[in-house]
């Protein structure tokens, strides 16, 4: 399609226009892509996303380049020779051209305050991203660059767009060459930056809005800024205040000193985890040394014990309590075998190592699957869990392991 074709490079701001249907192909998933005679509807280039709208009252869902030829792709048939109407979708229109317009400005400024280059660009209806040649930015230098581009956006500066040819290339102060060699396009920002660039763009800078950076991270070589603008900047800043004022009215506190006392309440919550750590590590002691002691008689005669405790909080804890309780009975007898039974919720957990008195294995599984649960491991270890009713006694599970563990020994 000829440039002149693609009334998107003149008139940025042109919203509907009219047309006729040169080509239509139907695609294998049932959709249609047609060109047309000219066109307004800005196709997926340079890192920016195409537009959408309507052709009469037919959405179109992509536009894109190929074979040099603008396609738009459309959800129903529209014939040849057909009239349509172009509408833009131009609330998404103007979005992509604030962001992009925001993305000339934002890297002219890293480029004239510190000499930095900008090495990449993404445009999507979740996030803009610019990325900086360097691995670390301050906040200071990341501060500077945002207020001098919001200085541009906000004196309102022109902002033009033209073709020229190669031999023109000298009058303007261009930092990255063209990627093209004819039908090389211009967008100049009065005073303060010219680029090579086929994208759409606001006839003045004030047009932007606002533009505020909202996220930094490293990526390779490089500093990854995400900034909002227009319209997206005052929805990112009325959900920032909504969340803003949810905490100060919950922590009772005035939202500039958030900081401080998310900061005291980590502490607080940290030094809280420290001592549930040691009152849990003193009730696991408590709780072993209280089983061990109930089946010392076990433990020294025939060297297993069957532990059971109640009321475990999750199977982590019971975790901890098994290997609580092995080294408790391994300073007793060695090469013990230990069985934990624990009741979490509305489960028994069975646990066992052996060192060759029973098969722990066939002890674990035989029994769970008794009681309508299931287990596995090995012949040294093994452990599972089965539903219980909430008047179960758990005294009784861990009996009827210990009665099966002498009969083992029997055997």
């Amino acid at each position: 399609m000829d440039k002149s074709r693609r009334l998107y490079y003149f008139d940025s701001h042109l919203r509907s226009f009219s047309a006729h249907i040169v080509s239509e192909q139907q695609r294998a998933d049932g959709r249609f892509e047609v060109i047309l005679s000219q066109s307004a509807f800005y196709p997926t280039s340079g890192g920016q996303p195409h537009d959408t709208g309507m052709l009469n009252d037919i959405p179109v869902v992509d536009v894109f380049v190929r074979d040099d030829e603008v396609i738009h792709v459309v959800e129903h048939s529209i014939p040849v020779g057909t009239s349509v109407v172009g509408e833009i979708d131009w609330q998404r229109r103007l979005d992509h051209m604030q962001h992009h317009c925001g993305q000339h400005i934002l890297s002219a400024a890293f480029e004239q305050l510190f000499d930095l280059d900008t090495v990449g660009f993404h445009m999507s209806d979740d996030a803009v991203t610019v990325d900086i040649a360097t691995p670390v930015l301050s906040e200071g230098d990341l501060a500077r660059a945002e207020q001098l581009a919001n200085h541009i956006i906000m004196e309102n500066r022109p902002v033009s767009a033209r073709f020229v040819q190669t031999s023109e290339l000298s009058q303007f102060a261009l930092r990255y060459p063209p990627k093209v060699t004819e039908d090389i396009r211009i967008v100049t920002i009065a005073d303060f930056n010219d680029n090579a660039c086929g994208g759409t763009h606001p006839k003045f800078t004030g047009e932007i809005g606002l533009l505020k950076v909202v996220q930094q991270e490293k990526v390779r070589n490089a500093t990854r800024l995400t900034f909002v603008c227009g319209m997206r900047a005052l929805r990112d800043y009325t959900e920032r205040v909504r969340v803003t004022q949810a905490l100060t009215s919950q922590l009772s506190t005035d939202w500039l000193d958030l900081p401080s006392v998310v900061k005291a309440q980590l502490a607080e919550k940290a030094e809280l985890r420290r001592t549930t750590a040691r009152l849990q590590t003193a009730l696991a002691t408590y709780r072993v040394e209280t089983e061990v002691e109930a089946g010392m008689t076990d433990i020294l005669e025939h060297h297993f014990i069957v532990a059971r405790f109640v009321d475990c909080a999750d199977v982590a804890e019971c975790k901890a309590l098994f290997q609580a309780l092995q080294k408790a009975v391994s300073q007793l007898v060695e090469d013990a075998t230990v069985v934990f039974v624990g009741q979490v919720k509305d489960r028994v957990y069975v646990q066992g190592e052996s060192r060759g008195l029973v098969n722990m294995q066939q002890l674990v599984t035989t029994y769970l699957a008794s009681v309508g649960g299931k287990g596995g491991g090995k012949p040294t270890s093994a452990q599972g869990s089965a539903l219980i009713s909430p008047d179960d006694d758990i005294r009784a599970h861990a009996a009827r392991i210990r009665e099966m563990i002498f009969a083992a020994m029997r055997t």
